[in-house]
């Protein structure tokens, strides 16, 4: 735009002071996310081989029992299921209605598992009941809470480590 100044456009750059009010604030607010720093994290893999050589200072013995123990400890579950029943009637068979040692089986054949298990010998029973009972809520679903049938499935491991022969 190219023309003359008017009187208005004189008027406007006079001194003067101007009075407003102000009525209404509004404050504008943002959070914004930024990087301010990386960390890489990254982990270094190496093998070695190394040659061991020692005395062996420990020798372990196994000392089974004869006769009668013997034979019945090597049929596996069969050998403790009229101990497994007869822990049953002592224990459950009275509070039970409905209730019969079939209903019981899969935690006293749980329990005689975890007996025969290596990696639980020689372990206090407090040191690993409770991953015992997650495996038993995950792989025995519908056949008991462990709430009812934890006491069948310790009886039949305790059965289990009372005949297992001993390292001594």
């Amino acid at each position: 735009m190219n023309r003359t100044l008017s009187k208005a456009d004189l008027d406007a750059f006079k001194e003067s002071t101007i009075e407003i009010t102000e009525t209404d604030e509004e404050a504008v607010v943002a959070k914004q996310a930024r990087v301010v720093e990386e960390v890489i994290v990254r982990k270094d893999v190496q093998d070695r081989t190394e040659t061991v050589r020692d005395t062996v200072r420990r020798t372990d013995v196994e000392v089974e029992k004869l006769g009668a123990e013997r034979s019945q400890s090597t049929n596996g579950f069969e050998a403790y299921d009229a101990e497994f029943r007869k822990n049953f009637t002592g224990t459950y068979g009275r509070r039970e209605k409905n209730g019969a040692y079939e209903k019981y089986a899969p935690a006293s054949r749980y329990g005689y598992e975890l007996g025969s298990d290596t990696r639980y010998s020689g372990k206090e029973w407090s040191t690993f009941e409770s991953d015992v009972r997650r495996d038993w809520e995950t792989r025995h679903p519908g056949q008991g809470a462990w709430e009812d049938v934890k006491d069948a499935v310790r009886h039949a491991w305790d059965s289990v480590r009372e005949r297992e022969p001993r390292r001594v």
